[in-house]
């Protein structure tokens, strides 16, 4: 989903700061804020019940991320003119970038009370209802939106997510090439597009679509601007070569495969990668050294992101390379050894949930104790996180039912030395299930109805991770088919 848009446009009134009212407009809708911003601040010194002025100083000062700020200046606005339907419809998009969704959602309805054939505010008002995940409702103001204004990007894009979260990916694949062709620079329409295409298989559509992630204002990493080109499949004999992460652990660990075609094809090959990470790869075969983010970089010709690699490979479903194994140092295998005791039944390594900061975790994770509830009897259930988040989680942990290690593990060498440690893994979508698939440990993967491109579609295996046998959600948050698929796998392994 993309910000929503704004409404800019001009009043009429008979103000002697006209002029300048009309000058500042200008700028700020062809996008010169820094020349709009002194312009809106002068005509309100001179005029502090200019509510147009305020309204779109507080609408600028949105779109710079000062979303506090903005509110108050829409709300002096709105103080002044309350029926002003355009402001009410900014102003329920600064309340959404401010995480107040419940009031956001009833700025954009009042809006629409006063103009209810404002497709800028179903828009806005869509993004409101798609963050509260109310997707029916979210779609049809973005139909609404499109029926009224077919030329609007972001309601195209947006109904794509929609539609795609609805597993109707043609129709979704339609809407974002739809925003595509209207603004053909749209990053998020064309990110949005890659992970309908990977995840559907077409992945020579949509490796080259992926590239398009780095333009988009939400992405979460930052473009390395070396003055080295990036590495796109040209000759690698006697070249340096820097490969460095971007985006989650799990993405780091899932593309290490390509690392040995880099070394045949005569490449020297330096490894950037997250800092929990890099105990773990520090013996990485063919690799002249591993980099914490932020270490100081050796010498090199070429670089090129990680996930860019299957870009510059080729990569299809078909030609997926195997995972890279890894090593565990043998003293900290050791002391894990120690540290567990003897066994007592089948040791089962359990995930049930990713990072509370990642957008959308709660669909992915579920309550320990419904995964504890479902495992069989006669086994040893061993917890590969290292942090309990809730009192339920401690109890359990407390009564003895799960084992828990969370201040041993320092890092990724001590999660993949304990789980190394266990016959099986049972793990949600995060970093820990792609460690398990890359150390071939039997992984069966709990995934969420809409879930992550790089599982693909309706089967069982990965061809990422040939460990791996995934268990899928068929309605939206019922988990109880999946933990029975997973207790059985349990069973199986137990007889």
């Amino acid at each position: 989903m993309s910000s929503s848009r704004h409404i800019l446009s001009a009043p009429s009134s008979s103000s002697a700061l006209d002029a300048l009212f009309e000058m500042a407009l200008a700028a700020h809708q062809r996008g010169a804020l820094a020349q709009a911003e002194p312009m809106y601040r002068e005509i309100v010194r001179h005029q502090p019940r200019h509510h147009h002025a305020l309204h779109l100083l507080g609408v600028l000062l949105h779109q710079q991320g000062q979303h506090a700020v903005a509110l108050v200046l829409i709300d002096r606005a709105l103080e002044i003119m309350p029926r002003f339907p355009v402001a009410l419809g900014n102003r329920g998009a600064v309340l959404r970038s401010l995480g107040r969704l419940e009031e956001a959602l009833a700025s954009c309805s009042q809006s629409l009370i006063l103009s209810p054939d404002n497709p800028d505010v179903l828009v806005s008002r869509a993004a409101v209802l798609m963050a509260l995940r109310r997707g029916e409702e979210a779609l049809q103001d973005c139909s609404r939106a499109i029926a009224l204004e077919p030329g609007i990007a972001e309601a195209w894009n947006n109904r794509g997510i929609l539609l795609q979260d609805a597993r109707r990916f043609e129709e979704a694949r339609s809407d974002y090439e739809q925003a595509i062709r209207i603004s053909p620079s749209y990053a998020d329409a064309h990110w949005n597009i890659a992970r309908c295409c990977l995840l559907q298989g077409d992945y020579k559509r949509g490796w080259a679509e992926y590239e398009w992630r780095w333009q988009r204002p939400a992405f979460t990493s930052p473009q390395r601007n070396f003055a080295q080109p990036q590495w796109q499949g040209e000759d690698l004999v006697g070249r340096r070569v820097l490969l460095h992460a971007e985006q989650g652990l799990g993405d780091s660990l899932q593309c290490l495969r390509y690392v040995p075609l880099l070394v045949e094809r005569g490449a020297t090959v330096w490894l950037e990668v997250q800092g929990a990470l890099k105990p773990l790869l520090q013996g990485l075969p063919g690799v002249a050294g591993v980099l914490a983010s932020g270490e100081a970089l050796p010498s090199f010709d070429l670089h090129c992101p990680l996930l860019s690699l299957p870009l510059a490979f080729g990569t299809t479903v078909e030609t997926v390379p195997p995972v890279q194994p890894l090593s565990v140092d043998a003293e900290l295998k050791e002391a894990w050894v120690v540290r567990l005791g003897p066994r007592h039944g089948l040791r089962v390594g359990l995930v049930w949930s990713g990072n509370p900061s990642q957008q959308d975790n709660d669909l992915r994770s579920l309550p320990l104790a419904d995964l504890v509830a479902a495992m069989p009897k006669g086994v040893e259930l061993i917890s590969l996180q290292k942090e309990l988040r809730t009192d339920v989680e401690r109890q359990i942990v407390a009564s003895g039912q799960v084992r828990h290690f969370g201040d041993f593990l320092r890092d990724f060498a001590d999660t993949a030395a304990l789980m190394g440690e266990v016959d099986m893994v049972v793990s949600v979508c995060t970093s820990v299930a792609h460690l398990a698939g890359v150390m071939k440990v039997q992984l069966e993967v709990m995934l969420q109805y809409a879930h992550d491109w790089r599982w693909l579609l309706d089967r069982e295996d990965s061809p990422w991770y040939p460990s791996a046998r995934l268990h899928r959600q068929v309605v939206q948050g019922d988990w109880q088919p999946v933990l029975a698929g997973v207790a059985n796998a349990v069973r199986q392994r137990l007889t």
